[in-house]
């Protein structure tokens, strides 16, 4: 209790930590409606459909998700960096112009991701042995442009700061407009092709909300002013980020796709469901992200390193501050969480607490990878993930046919500490301090 009483003195005689609480706030409060948003389209899949419907889901948009952070270059987090530099040297129109030429290369990519995602959906179906993935394939594939744009345009919101916009384009969000469109079209349709269809029109008007926000945002920093600005500058930064999103998201979905390769889709669905619990423990973590990485960015472009070590303690203590009462949460009543989705799925309890204890950790070590890409790290981060997808990929090819589900969890576990691990020890050997909760 005294901690908490002197973190909340420190608050109110600290300005800069009052506005990465104040502007983290507003995203996590989206953050929370999204994850409550995810449940709940989960919760709808699998009530109505069962594990096996939540399995082909999960398979079809983890391809998504490989598809759309090769489409999108590295460059969402790149973006971000830039447009804070951009605003912090009084020239906000630059940003504009990063975000328009970026946008443009990244539909071109993505239109051509599309396309072989569409063509090649047999060929993956028949690669996981199950002709029902065929048209959840399809699905996916026809919003990989909507979906960049989104995501894209969301980051460019993010470096102007606004963050209450920003925050509207999460997925969990998509998920809650899913999950009423997935209730209304129960009404009329019970195929088992009713989430991937609720989903994709989730995204469709979310494109329409975000080219508003683009016209209505983004383009009021437009200036007439000749801008000097080479894509390759941006491409320099956003490549060994795009290297490292590919592999977080490699790693995010490698035990999704081997399970599917090894196992039925109900186990698929079993162990998916375990793992969005688990990701309660680390909520505020994307939520401290999103504002922190603006101010690391700001404090590295104006060279102010004790403000920026500062700053990079306290989101590690508010992060496991928000995370220790959701751990002990989902430790002490894995099957009691896991009964809401069906008693099917209760067979993943020892996997929940396995993946709750890596999602702990991973809070505790706050944004220390944010803090890495938003100095000028990203090269280092890259090899760190690089390594701890590698050793994911190993262990779960190793563990899952022995293990199954608990193996998965065990692999995705252990990579996470890995990789929080070695970037703690990169800041304390490289910048003096260590990024964790302690003195």
């Amino acid at each position: 209790m005294r901690y908490l009483l002197i973190f909340f003195q420190k608050i109110n005689s600290d300005n800069h930590l009052k506005e990465m609480l104040k502007g983290s706030s507003y995203v996590l409060i989206f953050r929370f409606l999204g994850v409550f948003s995810g449940y709940l389209f989960f919760l709808t899949i699998s009530r109505n459909f069962g594990a096996e419907a939540v399995g082909v889901f999960n398979l079809s948009f983890s391809i998504l998700s490989v598809c759309l952070i090769i489409g999108r270059l590295g460059l969402e987090n790149a973006i971000v960096r830039f447009i804070a530099d951009a605003v912090e040297k009084n020239n906000a129109g630059l940003g504009v112009y990063i975000l328009n030429k970026c946008l443009i290369l990244v539909l071109c990519i993505g239109l051509l991701l599309s396309f072989l995602y569409f063509i090649g959906s047999t060929t993956l179906a028949n690669f996981f042995d199950n002709d029902k993935l065929i048209v959840p394939f399809k699905i996916m594939a026809l919003i990989i442009v909507p979906f960049l744009f989104i995501m894209l345009n969301s980051h460019g919101l993010r470096g102007y700061r606004f963050l209450k916009e920003f925050s509207l384009f999460q997925n969990g969000n998509f998920q809650l407009l899913a999950t009423i469109l997935l209730l209304f079209g129960l009404i009329f349709y019970e195929g088992n092709l009713l989430p991937e269809y609720a989903y994709a029109t989730a995204i469709l008007f979310g494109l329409l909300l975000s080219v508003y926000f683009y016209f209505t945002r983004i383009l009021l920093f437009r200036t007439l002013d000749d801008q000097s600005f080479q894509l390759k500058s941006i491409l320099q930064v956003s490549m060994p980020m795009l290297v490292t999103g590919s592999m977080f998201t490699l790693m995010n979905w490698t035990d999704t796709v081997i399970l599917g390769y090894y196992m039925q889709e109900n186990e698929v669905g079993i162990y998916n469901i375990s793992n969005k619990i688990s990701l309660l423990i680390s909520i505020a973590l994307f939520a401290i992200n999103a504002m922190a990485g603006t101010q690391f960015a700001d404090f590295y472009a104006a060279n102010k390193k004790e403000e920026l070590h500062k700053l990079a303690k306290q989101t590690s203590l508010v992060n496991a501050i928000f995370a220790l009462p959701a751990f002990v949460l989902v430790i002490m009543f894995p099957v009691w969480l896991l009964s809401f989705f069906g008693n099917e799925f209760i067979v993943g309890k020892i996997s929940l607490c396995v993946l709750a204890f890596g999602q702990f950790l991973n809070a505790v070590c706050g944004s220390v990878i944010n803090f890495l890409n938003m100095t000028g790290k990203e090269k280092v981060v890259r090899n760190i993930i690089v390594f701890s997808v590698f050793v994911n990929i190993v262990l779960n090819i190793i563990l899952i046919p022995e293990l199954g589900i608990l193996g998965a969890a065990i692999a995705t576990s252990f990579s996470m500490i890995l990789w929080n691990v070695c970037g703690v020890i990169y800041v304390r050997y490289n910048y003096g301090f260590w990024m964790l909760p302690i003195r």
